[in-house]
């Protein structure tokens, strides 16, 4: 084979394990030249791209996953306490089946390319989680909520994170890393400033004290925290979920309280319809003219009684 044919075919190979995938997965395919298959355990998962399938297992707890170029993560590493993926391609997560059991205390997605945390709910499990370096640019309200509740650190360090906006954080959370950001604003709850300013509660953020938020929900004079201005109130963060929770309110307690409404005016309605009918058959001493009277003292019977005369003038 000629050398120029030889650098094409090196050149088509290189090309080749550039654009296809590496993907996690639980168990590896049969591939004839599989690596280190043979030392498949409970405790395993494979990384597989184009050409090969490579065998990792959790060691002393702990599940190395980084710099391997993974790309897509197929199922969530659950068998070790600390799983690390940094150092990869990773622009998404997947969502924990529903009968995914998981072990999993630390998960380090740092240094890869996801742009928002909008990625499905993680593993309840997980206390501390890293998301440095990626290319996340704002934190919308809604996404706390996907956070697990036993979070204890959260590293946002390092991305490109210009607005941030907190509501229902985890009640756990103890640390909180926003440094190597150019945040222009930040937004949050009453409880989410009464959380971050709790004595043992640690916020890294870089200052950045010639920005206040202009937001008309924001609580006057403005907090002041850390070298920052912070718009705390109990609308901006929340008032989609507020909006939906009060709309919900008053289309179950709105249409209930008209229902009885309704009731209740036709059941008036009908115990004065009865009260008149009754009254107009009821025997009332009003009801006979002075034109009749009783026809003996014992009898209850009526007679017709004479006419006055007008008597005729005399002469």
């Amino acid at each position: 084979m000629s050398c120029r044919r030889l650098a094409a075919v090196a050149l088509a190979s290189l090309l080749g394990s550039c654009v296809a995938d590496t993907i996690l997965m639980t168990k590896c395919p049969m591939y004839a030249n599989d690596t280190n298959t043979s030392k498949v355990t409970l405790a395993s998962y494979c990384v597989v791209n184009e050409t090969t399938a490579t065998m990792v297992s959790v060691t002393s707890d702990a599940l190395d996953l980084s710099h391997r170029n993974i790309s897509v993560v197929s199922t969530i590493p659950t068998l070790a306490t600390t799983v690390d993926l940094s150092f990869n391609l990773i622009a998404n997560f997947p969502s924990p089946s529903a009968d995914q059991s998981s072990r999993v205390l630390s998960l380090n997605l740092s240094h890869n390319v996801l742009t928002s945390l909008s990625f499905p709910q993680l593993p309840s499990t997980i206390q501390t989680l890293d998301l440095s370096y990626n290319r996340i640019t704002s934190i919308d309200g809604s996404v706390w909520s996907n956070l697990p509740r036993s979070l204890q650190s959260l590293t946002l360090s390092g991305n490109n994170l210009t607005t941030l906006r907190c509501s229902n954080l985890p009640t756990q959370l103890k640390r909180l890393d926003l440094s190597g950001n150019a945040i222009q604003s930040i937004v949050m709850d009453a409880a989410s400033y009464n959380l971050m300013s709790q004595p043992d509660f640690v916020l890294t953020i870089d200052p950045n004290e010639s920005i206040v938020s202009t937001d008309p929900t924001c609580l006057t004079p403005p907090s002041y925290f850390n070298g920052n201005y912070i718009c705390v109130t109990t609308s901006a963060t929340s008032s989609s979920t507020g909006s939906g929770n009060f709309a919900g309110f008053m289309a179950k307690y709105g249409a209930a309280g008209f229902i009885v409404l309704v009731v209740l005016y036709a059941a008036n309605q009908t115990f004065r319809y009865r009260r008149r009918h009754n009254d107009d058959f009821h025997e009332r001493s009003t009801y006979i003219s002075s034109n009749y009277i009783k026809s003996s003292a014992h009898s209850s019977g009526y007679v017709a009684a004479s006419s006055p005369r007008a008597t005729a003038p005399t002469s």
